[in-house]
């Protein structure tokens, strides 16, 4: 098959051939990426069965999405060939780099949190691998690992395909179950995963036996050598950790790789990993606290926030009577100031208040969109009180990252103590250290009284893109969001990964504790209410001037402040509501407008501009264009009224037209393009 066109696949190298099929090297002539084409063996496409499970393995690892599973781009069927697209990976398989080199102790820990996160993953969704083994699991030249072929994985509550008894898998990597007839769950991929890591630190396998029967016999009877026994030094947490999962019963096993994935972070920062039966650990050590030390200091908790006096402290001063309502251009303090997102809103807290523990999750949204704004008023407690049930248990901590320049992880802590003493109107004087250890015992002495904290970051990507910030940071915050009562809140302008300083960064299992919550314009409702709403109570309603607030300034918040102020102005002053008058609104409008409307017109994409200019002019928009106006709807920069497209506002598009340069502007854009 080797330089043949299969539909937009240029076939470059066999890469292998398995169980289940041949695996080559492709060229995506669409997209001009590398990928991989798995087909079924050629003497099995008569076995519906095989063709099922090919169905299944698209399927299965394409509901993944995860940056340690290896990606799925689509299941297409080329003369009657079924075959599967995927991510191609550029590096060497775990297997090829164990038989080459040594593995040291910390990039082997690096490897197992990636491989543990990635099946943690999986099996959060009811997905087993069923074939785990060095193999099968990539590691790039920059750390990352993929774990590949999901072939033989299926849903646990789904029809099992294979006959019971069916030993399906890798034998030296298969747990003694399996072995037995007996059907397998999440503790064989545990057991699998024990080997690999056995493998990763030895060089060599945990069972080994001259034939099949042999090395069966070791798996069900023998024991594992201890690393001393082969001259290897291995911490002794690490052994007891790889023992367990490579205990014989599954009961044990770990029950979950979710458990398994905490105590090799526990690891990696000192922390003596949980014996069998427990799921909690306790103690870090930082890199100022002597390693031997794992007593944590004890933080005194002081207790319950008295909302009623902080809510005394936040409270704003009245606005005068007939004060222009619209004149705020900065963050929002005051709750009786906010209006709308009260689905966003919702969403927050009760992600907050989640059952089992609090939630994380990320704000996405451009500037100017009212991310800080939205905090605030999640912070404030008379919010709090009206949305959390048992707001007492809660403590928040605020911290604004352009307000409040941070260069260092003690800076860091020191800004959530700053918060937190502030949440206590300066009346619990934190007494841990601001540094890994100290924090820890603080979240700690929280969880032990009931407490909740929240803690809620602005501009959060001016941590993930400095440098300063290692891969150490990111596991530590991770970990304590997995083991105690604590969650974060963080507004960034894109999404998480995608403003991170390092590619490691942007892979961290960190970010997967996130969920992401894109906050775009107003629904039409809650744009008329801040139109609305303010006017009435200052006494000059806007009622009347609705559609020609909306004409300005479109859904955007930011520009409805603009566009009220000047109506409410000339309402205020008497103005009739004539041609004149709508013209002197546009021009104050655009005065303080235009420099933001410029702004947002150099934000986008030479192409983004063109499709722009081809709907202000009413040209037909081609449709390899489609996927720039489906990206411009979903941000709000277009609408569609009556089956056509349009800009968010007539005055951008008169802005375009006007100020920057007429038809020598469209004929700049034109060159351009």
């Amino acid at each position: 098959m080797i330089g043949q066109t299969i539909l937009h696949y240029q076939i470059e190298e066999k890469i292998g051939s398995g169980g289940m099929g041949e695996v080559y090297k492709a060229r995506d002539l669409k997209l001009d990426r590398p990928v991989v084409l798995k087909f079924p063996h050629v003497d099995m496409l008569q076995a519906p069965q095989i063709q099922q499970r090919l169905i299944r393995e698209a399927k299965t690892s394409g509901s993944l999405n995860h940056p340690n599973i290896v990606t799925i781009y689509e299941i297409n069927e080329w003369k009657n060939r079924l075959f599967i697209c995927m991510e191609y990976v550029e590096g060497q398989t775990l297997a090829q780099i164990c038989k080459a080199r040594a593995i040291p102790l910390q990039e082997a820990l690096d490897i197992a949190t990636q491989i543990t996160s990635a099946v943690n993953a999986a099996h959060k969704k009811g997905i087993l691998h069923r074939d785990i083994k060095s193999s099968n699991i990539m590691l790039t030249a920059d750390g990352l690992v993929k774990v590949l072929d999901f072939g033989l994985a299926k849903f646990v509550d789904a029809t099992v395909l294979t006959k019971h008894g069916d030993i399906m898998g890798t034998p030296a990597y298969m747990a003694p179950e399996i072995m037995q007839g007996v059907e397998q769950d999440q503790r064989s991929d545990i057991f699998a995963i024990g080997v690999v890591l056995y493998e990763l630190l030895s060089g060599r396998l945990p069972f080994s036996g001259s034939n099949l029967s042999a090395l069966m016999y070791a798996m069900l009877h023998d024991q594992p050598l201890s690393f001393r026994e082969i001259g290897k030094q291995v911490p002794d947490e690490l052994e007891a950790l790889i023992m367990r999962a490579l205990a014989k019963k599954p009961e044990n096993r770990y029950q979950r790789v979710e458990q398994m994935l905490q105590d090799i972070e526990s690891i990696q920062y000192g922390q003596p990993i949980s014996a069998p039966g427990e799921t909690k650990t306790i103690g870090v050590v930082s890199e100022e606290a002597p390693r031997e030390s794992l007593e944590l200091p004890t933080v005194p908790s002081p207790g319950p926030v008295d909302l009623d006096k902080l809510s005394q402290r936040l409270r704003s001063a009245k606005r005068p009577e007939g004060e222009n309502p619209y004149l705020n251009r900065v963050m929002i303090r005051n709750p009786e100031d906010f209006y709308g997102r009260k689905s966003e809103v919702q969403r927050i807290y009760a992600r907050i208040a989640a059952a089992s523990r609090p939630q994380s999750i990320s704000v996405v949204g451009d500037r100017r969109i009212g991310k800080s704004s939205l905090l605030h008023f999640l912070y404030h407690p008379q919010n709090r009180r009206k949305y959390l049930a048992n707001s007492e248990t809660y403590v928040f901590a605020f911290i604004d990252f352009q307000e409040e320049p941070i260069s260092s992880l003690q800076e860091f802590f020191g800004a959530i103590y700053n918060a937190l003493s502030q949440e206590y109107l300066g009346a619990f004087n934190i007494p841990a250290r601001p540094d890994y250890r100290g924090f820890r015992s603080l979240v700690r002495s929280f969880d032990a009284h009931g407490i909740r904290m929240i803690v809620l970051f602005d501009e959060f990507e001016l941590v993930t893109s400095n440098p300063r910030y290692d891969p150490e940071f990111f596991a530590f915050f991770r970990s304590m969001a997995n083991k105690y009562n604590i969650a974060y809140v963080a507004t960034t302008a894109k999404e998480l990964q995608s403003l991170c300083h390092s590619k490691e960064i942007a892979t961290s299992p960190f970010f997967n504790i996130f969920s992401n919550l894109n906050l775009t314009t107003f629904k039409l409702e809650e744009a008329r209410e801040l139109i609305c709403a303010p006017s009435d109570a200052a006494g000059h309603p806007l009622e009347p001037y609705v559609e020609d607030i909306l004409n300005l300034a479109g859904l955007f918040p930011f520009y409805l402040q603009m566009a009220c102020s000047v109506f409410f102005e000339l309402a205020k002053n008497g103005v009739p509501r004539d041609a004149a008058m709508l013209r002197e609104a546009k021009r104050q409008f655009l005065e303080e407008a235009g420099v933001h409307f410029k702004n947002t017109w150099e934000k986008f994409a030479p192409a983004e501009q063109n499709v722009i200019k081809n709907i202000i002019t009413g040209k037909k928009l081609r449709e390899a264009d489609s996927y720039l106006v489906n990206k411009l709807l979903k941000e709000s920069y277009v609408v569609e009224k009556n089956g056509q497209f349009a800009v968010f506002s007539p005055a951008f598009s008169d802005f375009l037209r006007e100020e920057m340069g007429g038809e020598s502007f469209w004929k700049k854009l034109r060159f351009k393009q």
